[in-house]
């Protein structure tokens, strides 16, 4: 009897915790999760005045406290008590509609896992006490990231892609994601939010059918023989500063991806990669030359299909469309003079 009467206080109250929220758990859904300073002050209250603590609580192996919190008649009365049972019920449907690890992972990675974890949807896994293993949390989601693409409401940068890098979404269109419960984390940065979707059984099926990787299609984008930007700041005045020693390494799109045209320590030496690559590149465009324009030293003047065919083998870095033309900028091929991309 006395589990059957926790086991229906669970279910209509939300208990707390002093422990770490774990990914895929949600603030007053599964627990409410609080400091150790607030959860003492309840235990204080409890122990005055039985009504308005908990009715049982206690301290785990790891030190974190978990208690019951006492429900109040009005909260029961009210029927309030039913959002807490419809809400439990979602996050099961939800959990049976997600695909279950062993369709996602790889045999190297369920092999760190519990069987039970295993058969799983991810969701439920990443609310599992076994999740608090560090190591193993952090190989399952390594894999899981490189299989799926997150979105972002960010503009996208120079040298990404769309599906590729991320899925840019407008607020609205994220926010609606955030209410069906379509992300397995989500998360603010920058005043830009970011997620990672929920992957289905289609979608899981579909992502092992085809071996999808983001990290090895996001490494074929930076083609070989790419410039570096080293390479690109050589003649320019930038080319022993302390920005060029940090970034110099990396490829022009790699670059691009990293550093944010807002970012306030770095952005000024971004706009002058954008300068010095507008000297040591030449441009391509669906335009018809004009007069004492030249081929090669102006732009690349070619058809539609073979500038859409550059796009596709991410050859261009940046590339747009004005007055029904398209114009676009490589990161590869050097040239000593030329004019810059339209604006």
């Amino acid at each position: 009897m006395a589990q059957i009467a926790r086991t229906r206080i669970f279910a209509v109250s939300v208990p707390w915790t002093t422990r770490p929220k774990r990914i895929a758990e949600r603030d007053g859904r599964e627990y409410h999760f609080k400091t150790v300073a607030e959860f003492e002050e309840r235990i204080e209250r409890h122990r005055e005045n039985h009504t308005l603590g908990f009715y049982e609580y206690n301290q785990n192996e790891n030190g974190y406290f978990y208690g019951s919190p006492t429900v109040e008649s009005d909260y029961i009365e009210s029927g309030d008590y039913k959002k807490r049972i419809d809400e439990l019920e979602a996050v099961l449907d939800a959990d049976a509609q997600e695909a279950t690890v062993d369709t996602i992972l790889d045999e190297d990675v369920l092999k760190k896992l519990t069987l039970k974890n295993r058969r799983s949807s991810m969701s439920s896994f990443l609310r599992s006490q076994e999740s608090d293993d560090a190591a193993v949390t952090a190989a399952v989601m390594e894999t899981y990231y490189d299989k799926t693409v997150p979105l972002t409401t960010r503009p996208m940068r120079e040298a990404e892609k769309e599906g590729l890098d991320y899925h840019f979404v407008s607020n609205d269109v994220f926010a609606d994601k955030v209410a069906a419960d379509a992300f397995l984390e989500h998360g603010e940065h920058n005043g830009f939010r970011y997620g990672t979707l929920k992957l289905d059984e289609d979608a899981a099926f579909g992502v092992k059918e085809t071996s999808f990787s983001r990290r090895d299609a996001m490494r074929k984008a930076n083609l070989p023989g790419e410039a570096t930007i080293s390479q690109v700041m050589e003649q320019s005045d930038w080319h022993k500063t302390a920005e060029c020693t940090m970034f110099g390494a990396l490829s022009v799109t790699n670059f691009l991806k990293q550093v944010a045209p807002s970012d306030d320590k770095h952005g000024i030496f971004r706009k002058a990669v954008k300068v010095e690559l507008s000297k040591v590149t030449v441009p391509y465009t669906t335009r018809l030359p004009r007069i004492g324009e030249l081929e090669g030293e102006h732009y690349h003047f070619v058809t539609v299909d073979e500038f859409d065919q550059l796009v596709e083998e991410h050859k261009l870095y940046e590339w747009a469309e004005r007055g029904g033309f398209k114009y676009g900028r490589p990161s590869r091929w050097p040239r000593t003079s030329g004019t810059p991309m339209p604006s």
